[in-house]
């Protein structure tokens, strides 16, 4: 079934995303995600127990990164960077990649006017789930 939108028309204004990524030990991968999406949105990087140059890496190539001493797996690791960079206060959209994906120069617009035709505005994204 194809996934189709019931206007093609924007909700109000264009929202802000995010893009997340939880990473562990992906410091060969990590610079090249964390540099074409930070040229489109704030990014943020969860290293989730990474015993390698992970944190480094992200830092270096402009991401808010928080890091993780033990891994507690991806769910956990999305909803600590979450409620740690207040994410879901400060954006609207939350669009999470993995830390070994090549996105485009303009992906992160396309999703967010994605988004904003196809959500009413009572029907928020959280994006990822909270840390119980």
């Amino acid at each position: 079934m194809e996934n189709t939108c019931p206007s093609a028309t924007p909700v109000g204004e264009p929202k802000r995303t995010a893009v997340l990524i939880a990473c562990k030990n992906g410091e060969a991968m990590i610079g090249s995600v964390v540099r074409s999406a930070s040229a489109q949105a704030d990014v943020f990087v969860v290293s989730d127990g990474s015993t390698d140059r992970t944190v480094a890496e992200a830092r270096l190539a402009g991401a808010a990164v928080l890091s993780r001493e033990v891994s507690s797996g991806k769910p956990a690791a999305l909803g600590a960077a979450v409620e740690h960079f207040h994410i879901t206060a400060r954006y609207d959209y939350v669009l999470v990649v993995d830390d070994g994906a090549t996105i485009s120069a303009d992906y992160v617009e396309r999703f967010t006017r994605r988004m904003d035709a196809c959500l009413s505005p009572a029907a928020p994204v959280q994006g990822v789930p909270r840390q119980l």
